[in-house]
């Protein structure tokens, strides 16, 4: 039994409160405009799906996919690269406690531990040196992808708008899907506009 209501402050008795299970999918411009200010959060991409912040990261996702696509593919790239480093490295660390632990000899003695431990401390500094850039590319990247942040909280407003004239009219009904096709046309439209010489 799903119970789907438009109402955000709905009361329900306590008996059935009990039985239920309440999700509440609202979206709300406070919360929008707070994560627009905070964001370093990758995109989320939930078509049909409101929760606080989605739309603004849908439409800042998809500007972003339209006007750059390269600077979302380094932005995948560069999330994918730092989590393969930081696996090599807690694999680095693994090995380095196993031999630890499975050394008997004396510790100084040990000319193959001692060498392992060279290439693990020097590996282990190469795979940090390569993280810290790959969070300075990652500030850089942030840094141009708020240069579209101001688009997506404006069209967010937009859907906040479009979303409040069911209350005059009940024929006006738009869901999340038409609002994000209508970007995504006016963005398009916007680009070849630019395009073309006047």
């Amino acid at each position: 039994l799903f119970l789907c209501t438009k109402n955000q402050h709905i009361v329900i008795p306590s008996s059935i409160r009990n039985v239920l299970s309440e999700i509440n999918f609202t979206t709300t411009r406070s919360g929008l405009t707070s994560q627009a200010r905070h964001t370093n959060s990758p995109n989320v991409f939930l078509y049909g799906i409101l929760y606080h912040n989605a739309v603004f990261f849908q439409l800042l996702g998809l500007a972003i996919q339209i006007e750059k696509p390269e600077l979302e593919e380094r932005s995948s790239a560069l999330a994918r690269d730092a989590e393969s480093k930081k696996m090599e490295l807690e694999k680095l660390e693994q090995l380095l406690l196993q031999q630890l632990a499975s050394s008997d000899a004396n510790l100084l003695d040990n000319t193959v531990l001692l060498d392992s431990l060279n290439k693990s401390k020097e590996n282990a500094e190469t795979i940090s040196k390569s993280i810290e850039e790959s969070e300075k590319l990652r500030m850089e990247l942030n840094e141009q992808r708020n240069a579209y942040l101001s688009l997506a909280e404006f069209a967010s407003s937009l859907y906040f708008v479009f979303s409040d004239l069911h209350q005059h009219n009940h024929m006006y009904n738009f869901n999340v899907n038409t609002i994000i096709s209508i970007f995504r046309k006016v963005v398009a439209e916007c680009q070849v506009s630019v395009m073309v010489p006047i």
